[in-house]
């Protein structure tokens, strides 16, 4: 899941449609991130092939993560303004979500193109890790939407108890703080959270330390603790770092 670089449209086609429907969830802030949060030290072979850009935050988050906070409310709005339009049905990815969202604007309310695309675009971008939001923020949208659970499961099937899916999230509040050394080896310091959109509409920050990864036919997919579908094979943070920096 990439990223989406919003293009300008010379048109906007506006259409009346459903009101927006009413955000419903508890929102877990935690904008300082405790110490104990960011762990250094990690150390290993070259990343050459994940390609990764070198951004130093010094164990610190920048920026105000109630921008994400406030990005991530915006998204689970617009989600449930199209399944009312698509008889119940998931947007397959951010393109259609956000096709149809400019086409109908009065329906997701937004009251015309630009203020769909404030509400997406957000400026602590350009502190992410990811250069191409890095470079454009005010037109880089941050949220990537879940397709489909780990396990090939479909979003909204029948889950395991006590878990829930996820419907999208963003990681422009992590920071992999990866260093080069030349010859030597690679080292990474870690610091910040993923910001995840619930599909009981709960926005929730979920410490890097938390998380896991699972490999996919396209690479490895990160998960957060009580998402639904996540496979035995799901690998915790530190030990999928432990692989990459000592392949």
């Amino acid at each position: 899941m990439t990223k989406v670089k919003i293009a300008a449209l010379a048109a906007v086609l506006v259409l009346g449609g459903v009101a927006a429907v009413p955000l419903a969830r508890t929102v877990s802030t935690r904008h300082n991130i405790p110490p104990h949060y960011a762990f250094s030290g990690a150390s290993g072979a070259r990343v050459g092939p994940l390609d990764l850009v070198d951004v130093n935050t010094s164990g610190k988050v920048p920026g105000d993560p109630g921008r994400g906070i406030a990005e991530a409310e915006h998204v689970y709005n617009d989600i449930q303004v199209y399944r009312e339009r698509h008889q119940g049905q998931l947007p397959p990815d951010g393109s259609a979500l956000r096709d149809d969202r400019v086409r109908n604007l009065k329906a997701y309310g937004y009251p015309d193109f630009m203020a769909a695309l404030r509400a997406y675009c957000n400026p602590d971008s350009r502190y992410a890790d990811d250069p191409v939001a890095r470079k454009d923020p005010a037109a880089t949208e941050t949220f990537m939407l879940t397709k489909h659970r780990t396990d090939g499961s479909a979003i909204g099937s029948s889950e395991q108890a006590g878990t829930r899916d996820v419907l999208a999230y963003s990681d422009t509040y992590y920071h992999e703080n990866i260093r080069r050394h030349g010859a030597k080896a690679d080292t990474i310091s870690p610091a910040g959270f993923y910001i995840v959109v619930w599909a009981d509409g709960e926005v929730q920050e979920v410490p890097f330390e938390r998380t896991a990864y699972v490999k996919q036919p396209d690479g490895f997919m990160v998960v957060f603790p009580g998402q639904a579908g996540i496979p035995a094979s799901a690998v915790p943070f530190k030990t999928y770092w432990a692989s990459v920096l000592h392949p």
